[in-house]
């Protein structure tokens, strides 16, 4: 009840922003309360937006690994296309949760709801597999096989710097 008490607090002060951002704060709450609060806010939650980050709640829940029960409520509420958009640095939801480590029911529910996602490239000209290679020796196998049967095509693909996957994950993993 204390920590129920708690989270009520700091979310009644982050509503106008998220209360997905309650766990990216140094103040841990169960994902049980954030959702069970998320439920009492959706119409709030649907309609936030990060300052100047161009960033929707589905950004900032990747950003932070929210469970995937967590994102599943929130794709109730977003629309499909709500997948598509671009943050400031041209990162997509899909993009953000593979940099961040998201796990694979995450990026498997992506997916699923929005399979147009994995093409979409950021300002750099990284695809998601791009961005889940320079995560280096850090890499969830299931992961990567999910994000290359999405679609093949993109170990084609060159970033900015003229990198194709392979070579970013040569790149990072040899540091």
């Amino acid at each position: 009840m204390k920590k129920e008490k708690k989270a009520r607090a700091i979310v009644k002060k982050l509503i106008q922003l998220s209360p997905i951002l309650v766990n990216a704060m140094e103040v841990r709450v169960p994902w049980k309360v954030c959702l069970k609060i998320f439920r009492q806010n959706k119409e709030k939650v649907a309609q936030y937006e990060e300052g100047k980050r161009g960033r929707s709640a589905l950004h900032v829940a990747a950003i932070v690994s929210a469970p995937n029960t967590f994102l599943m409520e929130l794709m109730k509420v977003f629309p499909p296309k709500a997948l598509l958009p671009k943050d400031n640095d041209g990162r997509t939801p899909l993009a953000l949760s593979v940099k961040y480590g998201a796990s694979s029911s995450n990026v498997v529910t992506i997916l699923k709801t929005n399979k147009t996602a994995i093409s979409i490239m950021d300002k750099d000209g990284n695809s998601p597999l791009h961005l889940y290679l320079q995560r280096g020796k850090i890499i969830d196998h299931t992961v990567l096989e999910v994000l290359i049967k999405a679609n093949r095509s993109m170990l084609a693909k060159r970033n900015i710097a003229g990198d194709v996957p392979i070579q970013v994950a040569i790149n990072y993993s040899a540091t």
